[in-house]
């Protein structure tokens, strides 16, 4: 594997910082495994932010800092989220970040579930 492309579905504090790391790190990954981090997906909990060529860290969190959602990214927004958006989506990995009911695990378990039930990795936190 050469390219690692990542979906980030939460963008709140857990979220924001898992992009932040992948911004700081991407770099000294690829030169220590081959392997290049790609964030192709980015969702909140309004709207999301999808490129197959992959989406600028800095740009992610400028978007959500300005406007309040990673919708407002430059050609790349959309109002997909949850599954609609892992369905749209070519990915490798889903990193699960959404805020969780402690009573049902929902929107995660059904998240993570469909993930694995597609051939997928997942980080949850």
């Amino acid at each position: 594997m050469d390219e690692c492309k990542l979906v980030v579905l939460g963008f709140g504090a857990v979220g924001q910082g898992v992009v932040k790391a992948v911004h700081k790190k991407k770099e000294f990954i690829k030169e220590k495994t081959g392997v290049a981090l790609k964030i192709v997906a980015v969702a909140d909990s309004s709207s999301s932010a999808i490129c197959a060529e992959g989406l600028a860290e800095e740009e992610l969190l400028k978007s959500k800092a300005i406007a309040g959602k990673v919708g407002a990214y430059p050609d790349c927004g959309s109002d997909l989220t949850g599954a609609d958006l892992l369905d749209a989506v070519d990915y490798d990995v889903l990193i699960e970040a959404t805020p969780t009911n402690i009573q049902t695990a929902e929107p995660a378990k059904s998240l993570t579930l469909k993930a694995f039930a597609d051939g997928k990795d997942v980080v949850t936190s």
